[in-house]
């Protein structure tokens, strides 16, 4: 009799312990669950790096594609060429309107005192692809539609900047000569790196006007 008391007593005992876990998981899962909501913060934090990480892989996987067919095919095209032949015509007429005798001669510039020309690299398409696709793609919750007309302010500015850039080159080959390398690689090629990023920076705080934060992101 002593015997079979025990053994009751023990899975009685047994039964109450497992009872008591199958209680106790369901309240720790429900703890473990309720984790984001006392911290809304890491919640936030985590929801917010998805549409970030999406804009990187994005633009980087179009500026590769692009840069791809830029140097394979666009670069080397009959439009290509025009649009740098216009650039030297255009560059040549203000020079004329500054009292210079310069002269368009395909896509190079032509004067008594100094010759350009104007190559692949010197026509700030890149720097313009860049600025429109990272505008376009950028996680805000501005329609596309609503973007065109920065898109297009930005891509005017880049090119403007770029006739100023053929300006300074051309009169510093004419008084810097010694100069011309360090200003054309060192200086205007890092400028036309870091300005679309400036445009962009700028549309994308406007774009988020003055609040921040995860609820100004896109999902």
């Amino acid at each position: 009799m002593t015997r079979s008391s025990k053994h009751r007593r023990r899975r009685s005992g047994g039964r109450r312990s497992s009872d008591a876990d199958d209680r106790a998981g369901p309240r720790s899962k429900k703890a473990e669950g309720t984790d984001d909501r006392k911290n809304p913060k890491n919640a936030s934090r985590r929801s917010g790096k998805r549409p970030v990480l999406r804009f990187v892989l994005m633009l980087g996987s179009l500026m590769v594609g692009f840069n791809a067919c830029f140097y394979l095919w666009i670069s080397q095209g009959d439009a290509m060429n025009a649009y740098l032949r216009f650039h030297a015509r255009l560059v040549a007429a203000m020079l004329r309107v500054l009292g210079d005798d310069a002269a368009a001669a395909g896509k190079s510039i032509v004067s008594s005192r100094f010759s350009l020309s104007i190559e692949v690299g010197c026509d700030a398409v890149q720097a313009s692809v860049f600025f429109i696709l990272a505008v376009a793609v950028s996680p805000v919750s501005v329609p596309l539609l609503a973007r065109v007309p920065y898109l297009l302010f930005g891509a005017l500015c880049l090119s403007v900047i770029n006739l100023f850039r053929i300006l300074s080159l051309y009169f510093t080959g004419i008084y810097y000569p010694g100069a011309f390398e360090f200003v054309h690689i060192d200086v205007w090629q890092a400028l036309f790196v870091f300005m679309p990023l400036v445009l962009w920076v700028a549309w994308l705080r406007k774009a988020r006007g003055p609040r921040r934060g995860a609820s100004n992101v896109a999902d």
